[in-house]
């Protein structure tokens, strides 16, 4: 369902250029009471991470084995 636009970034002055291909991109957040003990989760001065399979893999088997809650957001990037 398609709740409304979101307009990135919301500060003008500091536009970002995207680079093909456009198209969709997914944000997961997980809830836990602890922070997750994955050795390659970025720390705040990393550049993102593109996941792989096997990130993605280790973060399914974490939220099974400690009752972690999931937020999922997917969104078009148009432009």
């Amino acid at each position: 369902p398609a709740w409304g636009t979101l307009i990135l970034p919301k500060d003008k002055d500091d536009p970002f250029v995207i680079q093909p291909p456009i198209g969709y991109e997914e944000i997961i957040a997980v809830y836990s009471k602890e922070e997750p003990q994955l050795d390659w989760l970025p720390k705040p001065e990393d550049e993102p991470l593109e996941l792989e399979e096997k990130h993605l893999e280790s973060l399914l088997n974490y939220v099974n084995k400690n009752n972690c809650q999931l937020m999922r957001y997917k969104y078009l990037i148009t432009a």
